[in-house]
């Protein structure tokens, strides 16, 4: 009997024990359900229970979200769930206008909100024109597209900053070349680019149709291209100014600029004498030598006759050949002959060949039918006692005697 009870309250405890562990599992089960419900029903707008249901930079009181800059201006914030107080530095506390959740003194990127979980894009600044507009004209590409592009009022060559720039193919650079005295006082308003403007060397100047002249190169007898790609005047206020080896001098009643190299240095003397003209030598350095040099024509020669330059006439004077040169027919001869091919004397009025005859001035003339279109028939050669004249005998133009 005692047997049987001590087995039914063994059996009683064990289903108590079972019914109380039941019992622990259902509340502690309930329990996180609840907890579970809890999180994942989102309160209203605007609704907190503690903190954490509000933005960064929000406080919970009295159910509602309210910011820190309203909780009685402080500067002071606080961050619970970092473990930590921070102060916000020395700046005024008061909440930017129009923008929500804003807290003066602290560091952009904590004026955040929750909300959008991004740090606020700043408004972008209207572009600043003056900042990109370029500020000088002055690379080769901006001194040739047309434009004036710093603003100045001025484009391309005509702009200051365009000056010294290179420019076209053969490596010159854009200048500006002024009137100046010779001591060097602008003789135009240097203010405003001159009237000579154009690509050239580096060291030379422009002239008014914007053509280069070289350094030390006369622009004129009063005008030189000197320093800084200027022309300088000489004049009387100017005498004795100098631009390099250049000097403002008068000579032979003119104002010029003068080479001083050249002037100081001993001067070349003139072929022109018979003594010159016989030396064999080219005495003033212009490429010919005694009888071929055209000062020395006319002059005393050393066979007791005279150089002579003897041309090819037409029968009406024309000549044949080009005067600007000395001709293949030169010697020393008397004054009324002329010189042939071999460098002898052929008489005046004798004939060369019978279309040749020796006439004025020791000069050849012809008669003769050219490209059978002009005819020298009666064209007379005269001398004091002997008459020419060409003829044409039986097709043959000659000349023949009038005596």
């Amino acid at each position: 009997m005692r047997k049987e009870a001590v087995q039914a309250i063994s059996r009683g405890g064990a289903v108590l024990g079972i019914l109380l562990l039941t019992i622990i599992l259902v509340f502690f089960l309930n329990r996180e359900l609840s907890e579970e419900a809890e999180e994942e029903t989102p309160l209203p707008e605007g609704e907190c229970k503690e903190d954490k249901d509000c933005p960064v930079l929000f406080l919970c009181k009295d159910g509602a979200c309210i910011s820190l800059a309203q909780e009685q201006g402080k500067s002071r914030i606080q961050a619970g769930r970092e473990g930590q107080d921070r102060e916000a530095p020395g700046v005024p506390e008061t909440a930017e206008e129009g923008v929500p959740g804003f807290t003066p003194g602290l560091p952009e990127e904590d004026n955040r909100s929750e909300d959008d979980g991004a740090i606020e894009e700043a408004v972008p600044e209207e572009p600043d024109e003056a900042a990109e507009s370029i500020s000088d004209e002055n690379t080769p590409a901006l001194c040739s597209n047309g434009t004036d592009d710093d603003g100045d009022g001025a484009a391309d060559n005509r702009d200051r900053g365009c000056v010294g720039v290179s420019c076209g193919d053969g490596g010159g650079v854009w200048s500006w070349s002024y009137l100046r005295a010779g001591s060097g006082e602008f003789i135009e308003d240097a203010s405003q680019p001159p009237q000579r403007i154009g690509c050239v060397g580096i060291n030379n100047c422009v002239n008014i149709r914007g053509e280069e002249v070289s350094r030390g190169v006369f622009y004129s007898e009063q005008w030189i291209c000197g320093q800084s790609n200027d022309f300088y005047r000489c004049t009387e206020a100017d005498l004795g100014a100098r631009s390099g080896s250049f000097e403002c001098r008068l000579e032979d009643g003119t104002y010029r600029w003068t080479d001083t190299a050249i002037a100081e240095a001993e001067p070349i003397p003139v072929e022109n004498t018979p003594e010159l003209c016989s030396d064999g030598l080219d005495n003033d350095e212009d490429g010919r030598s005694d009888g071929m040099d055209w000062n020395c024509m006319g002059l005393s020669c050393p066979r007791g006759g005279q150089w002579t330059w003897s041309y090819l006439r037409t029968g009406p004077g024309g000549f044949m050949e080009p005067t600007n040169r000395a001709p293949a027919r030169i010697g020393c001869v008397s004054p009324d002959q002329c010189v042939n091919l071999a460098g002898e004397a052929v008489d005046r009025y004798a004939f060369y060949t019978n279309k040749w005859i020796c006439g004025d001035d020791n000069d050849f003339y012809r008669c003769e039918l050219e490209m059978d279109e002009d005819s020298f028939v009666g064209q007379r050669i005269s001398g004091l006692t002997l008459g020419y004249i060409c003829i044409e005998d039986e097709g043959v133009h000659r000349w023949a005697s009038t005596t």
